[in-house]
């Protein structure tokens, strides 16, 4: 069969700046390229869906152009991983990147993927297990290919391709809600303006620096760099615990000067933002005179762009990579993995087992399963796709189905087992969740430790406005206290 996709141009949109993207997992569910029927993403409102949900989001909005992304994890040889035919080693040190420690740069595994333009409801789809497309270095198609074409095939109108290829390219909204979140903020504190910013004395001694190209001064590196705003020096930052970072020359530097101030090259934007760390002050902070400082050594902000990630981007990024899971482990214990619905581990985030610890206690009660689980699907049919992030019964009920639906806690396969371990369990990351019930607030939006009471205290005021017009799940766990005074030796009132 012969489509005619120019038909169907005006259906795709290129996002533009101000369009939020959800390009890596379902609004709805967990589900991400990797699970079995793959990711729809609408190339209309820019929403990613599983697909269980593609056909009633189809026929809410009359969307019905998307692109479908489907990719799985494929074994490295031991040689290709770059690791010999020793059994692995069995992490013995509370220790990142040395012998008996945690390697998190290990590579078991490389990700393939195919990317198809879907027409909706025509494409037939295949289950995840009857494709034979999977060939490493040549994906082939499915043998169905109705009302779908690959990204690369010349039939494939301009304005559908320059769409696609602008919403799998994009920054996703949740990781641009999670560093906006983030942004003012170290450790989950507001920045403060440091006290050395409005008097700073910078050294006329010459000093110019060219906008891009830097180097450290005392080493080779080329990233990880900060600028002195005394004397404009260059030099690169602390060494991270896992090894990477840099070579501690401008904290040495600071030691021999006592120049306070200095910027993370590559972090600058137009509008006068940076990382900022203040030496005396042991802190990041805010410069509210940065771009005055930058023009003392001959450097126009609104000439530099954002090269390098930012502290709040480097913090993400480590928390992916190492959760805290990874170190805690049992000595001198078996755990007995368990599956199926209401038994799906939730993912820690960061600091985040105050929530996870939480939520799985409450999805137990009756009240949260009738009002999360059971009216998921009235919830999802009345969601806002504009902004799903901020929509409280959508993330809860999100979360209650990703639990209690069984689909994240299955046993593993032979195969599966091979390429990710005997412990490894698949579970959710309640990442969005997180980012909605945290959102503004001084405790919870940030990446410290929490009460969890304090927590539960605050998400029962969210549910009390939430809920209003209708029956609160959380009622059921009120109570009242009676005080009493009583003769001890009457036994009267």
């Amino acid at each position: 069969m012969t489509e005619d996709w120019s038909a169907w141009a005006g259906l795709a949109r290129i996002p533009g700046p101000h369009d939020k993207v959800f390009n890596q997992e379902c609004v709805f569910s967990f589900d991400t390229a990797e699970s079995p029927g793959g990711l729809y993403l609408c190339l209309d409102k820019f929403v990613a869906l599983g697909q269980d949900f593609v056909q009633s989001y189809h026929e809410r909005t009359g969307n019905a152009l998307f692109v479908h992304v489907q990719a799985r994890r494929v074994p490295l040889e031991a040689a290709e991983a770059g690791e010999d035919e020793r059994v692995p080693e069995k992490v013995s040190r509370l220790a990142i990147g040395v012998p008996g420690g945690f390697n998190p740069d290990e590579k078991k595994y490389q990700v393939e993927s195919q990317t198809r333009v879907v027409h909706w409801p025509d494409r037939v789809n295949l289950p995840l297990g009857k494709t034979s497309w999977f060939v490493v270095g040549n994906f082939q198609a499915i043998e169905s290919d109705v009302g779908s074409i690959f990204l690369d095939s010349p039939d494939l109108p301009a304005a559908i391709k320059a769409s696609a290829q602008a919403v799998l390219r994009a920054e996703s909204a949740v990781r641009r809600e999670e560093l906006e979140s983030a942004a003012g903020t170290w450790d989950g504190e507001k920045l403060e303006v440091s006290k050395f910013a409005h008097d700073l004395e910078q050294l006329n001694n010459g000093v110019k620096i060219p906008p891009k190209n830097w180097k450290c001064q005392r080493c080779d590196l080329t990233e990880n760099l900060w600028l002195n705003l005394t004397d404009g020096s260059i030099l690169c930052g602390r060494r991270f615990f896992d090894g990477s970072g840099g070579n501690n020359h401008a904290v040495e530097y600071y030691a021999e000067k006592k120049y306070p101030l200095a910027v993370k090259l590559g972090t600058i934007t137009r509008d006068g933002q940076g990382d900022v760390y203040s030496y005396p002050e042991d802190n990041m902070v805010a410069n509210p005179k940065l771009a005055q400082h930058m023009a003392h050594f001959g450097i126009n902000i609104e000439q530099l762009d954002k090269t390098d990630k930012s502290m709040a981007e480097i913090e993400i990024d480590m928390n992916q990579r190492i959760g805290e899971w990874a170190t805690l482990t049992e000595s001198n214990s078996q755990l007995v993995p368990v599956f199926g619905p209401g038994l799906t581990g939730m993912e820690n985030l960061g600091n985040t087992c105050y929530l996870n610890s939480l939520m799985q206690v409450l999805f137990t009660l009756p009240t949260f399963n009738q009002a999360y689980v059971e009216q998921s699907s009235a919830v999802f049919r009345r969601a806002n796709f504009t902004d799903p992030i901020n929509d409280f019964k959508l993330q809860m009920c999100k979360l209650g189905t990703g639990i209690w639906s069984g689909k994240y806690a299955q046993e593993l396969s032979e195969d599966e087992r091979k390429l990710h371990g005997e412990d490894f369990q698949l579970g959710i990351k309640p990442t969005t969740f997180n980012q909605m019930v945290g959102k503004g607030h001084p405790e919870f939006s940030g990446k410290n430790q929490q009460d969890a009471q304090e927590f539960f205290l605050h998400l029962c005021t969210m549910m009390e406005r939430e809920h209003h017009a209708e029956l609160n799940p959380a009622e059921c766990l009120q109570f009242e206290v009676e005080d009493r005074i009583q003769c001890g030796s009457s036994g009267k009132v």
